[in-house]
């Protein structure tokens, strides 16, 4: 059942549409209905329907003003127009504003089932493209290559993909249930400034070809690009041959070569009995630097790189970002886990050479990951730095580390807290001081304190358990009280006084919140007196 809000300011014809949509099979369920638009658009906004049934013509606010409005904020909601003869020329504009169809007055029910017919036929299209199988089922295959290369670009970022990343490459036929694995990085020996964009897309691919035919007799592999590199995964059961792998690039080299006239470097990592695809595409991006010395056209091994330098390691970015990123949005408990395993990697014996270095880097990361440097350094006489090095074992280091660590979540905590404050006082302060104005709305108040709408709404609600529209109202009503206390003023002065240009609204608007209209109050306050 579709959800309906009709709107019109004569109530004998909100019955009758309400009866007779109760009446006939049409789908819709009427869940609200409004006299004006300026009620209206706060029901809509907050109840969000399928659709929007409204007259042209209503005092305060007309149909057109309010289907604006609408789809501004809520873009999928379908409207009906309800119109006169002599107004259907000029609902004909509602068409840009993607109206489903018009009733013209007098409404009959045979009218109104067929447009709330068209317009369900609509709506169930619209869900049908959305949500239906097969074309989901078509869109990711059509999407799968892309999808893959996407999902081993982010392969090659992880040092031990979990289960439900692996499970999420099988799925999309990338299968890693094997013993041994190695990887290659190959680069084009070209300079990209001088060479023709469109001839060096068509060799990329004609390159990712050869790799394909020189592996496919001999290993199972994924091949992918990034970063203007091409990429490939070499997987097998058995222990890999570097000899066979030297052999199949020989060949990628020597086709590139003869048939596209220029040549390729190979860079290969070690062969690994586990899933540390970033450990291996680092090993080959290294073994692939040596073509700086030793010239392109080569295939070079991580195996063939000198033991004493492979021990000197440190620890690289994408670990401290990873770090940083979960101090800021990740549990304490998580990010303990991460500080645990850098403790574990720098502990091994190839990180001890560099562990000072790995160690300022580490706190680094931590440091900048506070919100308020101010407040985290607060009166401390000793450097943070200095501290540092104090410390005689790694275990005092990272217990540190992660009391540092606490004491910054908890800061960065107190500082969004005070920042949501900070943003709440605005709003409230800007609206006290405004609410006199007639066109104070939540779009002007978004650009004069410069914060978004729907972080203004969402800021009102956590807070203040209200919405803009709530507050300026009871604003408004409020300061109208006490004016209307004083009989020296008008009420038509009353109403300009607290923001209503329209003083029948401002009466409606009053009735609507207190109960009486403001006539009524003010003699039930004289007679209180």
């Amino acid at each position: 059942m579709y959800k309906l809000i009709l709107v019109d300011d004569e109530q004998d014809v909100r019955n009758r549409i309400i009866t007779s949509i109760q009446k006939i099979d049409c789908g819709f369920e009427v869940i609200a209905s409004y006299d004006n638009g300026l009620d209206a658009i706060d029901g809509i906004m907050q109840m969000n329907p399928d659709l929007v049934i409204t007259d042209i013509r209503m005092p305060f606010m007309t149909g057109m003003e309010l289907l604006k409005k609408t789809k501004d904020n809520l873009p999928l909601i379908k409207s009906i127009i309800i119109t006169g003869f002599d107004e259907f020329d000029y609902a004909k504009q509602a068409i840009d504003l993607g109206v489903s169809g018009f009733l013209t007055k007098p409404i009959t029910t045979a009218d109104l089932e067929e447009v709330l017919h068209k317009a369900k036929e609509e709506l169930d299209e619209e869900y049908q493209r959305n949500t239906n199988l097969e074309n989901m089922e078509n869109f990711i295959k059509e999407s799968l290559p892309l999808i893959k290369e996407n999902n081993l670009q982010r392969l090659i970022t992880l040092a031990n993909p979990d289960k439900k990343f692996l499970k999420k490459l099988e799925y999309n036929g990338i299968f890693l249930n094997y013993k041994y694995f190695m990887l290659s990085v190959v680069d084009m020996d070209l300079d990209l400034e001088n060479t023709n964009l469109e001839k060096y897309e068509m060799n990329f691919l004609s390159v990712k070809k050869f790799i394909a035919e020189g592996l496919q007799n001999y290993f199972y592999h994924e091949t992918f690009t990034s970063n203007d590199e091409i990429i490939t995964i070499i997987k097998a059961n058995d222990e890999i041959s570097t000899t066979q792998i030297e052999h199949c690039f020989d060949y990628v080299l020597m086709k590139t070569k003869k048939f596209l006239e220029f040549t390729i470097s190979v860079g290969i990592s070690n062969q690994y009995k586990n899933k540390n695809f970033k450990e291996m595409y680092r090993e080959a991006q290294s073994a692939l630097e040596l073509r700086s010395v030793m010239g392109g056209n080569e295939i070079y091994f991580a195996s063939n790189i000198d033991s004493d330098y492979k021990k000197v390691r440190m620890i690289d970015d994408d670990d401290l970002k990873e770090l940083s990123y979960a101090i800021k949005y990740r549990t304490l408990d998580e990010t303990k886990a991460i500080l645990l395993s850098l403790k574990e990697k720098i502990a091994k014996p190839e990180y001890i050479l560099y562990n000072p270095f790995n160690l300022s880097n580490i706190l680094n990361s931590i440091v900048k990951s506070c919100d308020n440097l101010d407040t985290f350094y607060g009166e401390s006489k000793t450097s943070f730095y200095e501290k540092l090095f104090e410390m005689k074992t790694l275990d005092d280091t990272f217990s540190w580390f992660e009391a540092i660590i606490t004491k910054i979540k908890t800061i960065n905590q107190d500082t969004i807290e005070d920042s949501i404050q900070r943003n709440l006082n605005k709003i409230i302060t800007y609206i006290d001081s405004h609410y006199t104005d007639n066109d104070l709305s939540l779009e002007v108040l978004a650009d004069k304190v410069n914060i978004s709408i729907s972080y203004i709404s969402a800021i009102l609600k956590k807070e203040q358990n209200t919405t803009f529209v709530k507050y300026l109202t009871f604003l408004r009503m409020e300061k109208a009280k006490e004016l209307l206390k004083n009989p020296n003023i008008k009420i038509v002065d009353v109403a300009e006084a607290v923001g209503y240009s329209e003083p029948y609204y401002f009466s409606h608007s009053f009735k609507k919140y207190q109960g009486v209209s403001p006539k009524e109050y003010r003699t039930n306050e004289g007679e209180g007196k």
